[in-house]
């Protein structure tokens, strides 16, 4: 999963940029397709992104709070939780130092990704 979000972070206008190449009848870049998910990990990509809402923005962009992922998987098995948490963790790591990269605070959102994702 942190593949993709890396390369979504690299990449949000992938989806205009195959729509351009596609308009004028040229082969699509494979850099603008995104990596395969894994089956069944969209349910924990989008997960992240609704984290990410309760982040701290300061002097930069700060982790996804650990109350807040405690409380997304209230009711879990351990198992599950602990798994969900590492992933979770994983792909704030890069997101951080994606957002962070250049010591400016950025702030990224689901919707401009939307349609990243899309069509391959």
């Amino acid at each position: 999963m942190t593949a993709c979000l890396s390369w979504a972070l690299e990449n949000p206008n992938a989806q205009k940029e195959r729509e351009a190449f596609a308009q004028f009848g040229q082969d699509i870049p494979d850099s603008l397709w995104p990596p395969d998910f894994i089956a069944g990990a969209w349910a924990w990509f989008s997960a992240f992104w609704e984290l990410s809402s309760d982040r701290q923005v300061g002097m930069g962009v700060g982790p996804i709070q650990y109350s807040s992922i405690r409380l997304y998987t209230s009711g879990w098995p351990p198992d599950e939780t602990t798994l969900f948490t590492r992933c979770i963790r994983a792909m704030d790591r890069v997101y951080l130092d994606h957002a962070n990269s250049d010591g400016k605070p950025k702030e990224f959102s689901r919707e401009m990704f939307r349609g990243a994702f899309s069509g391959k």
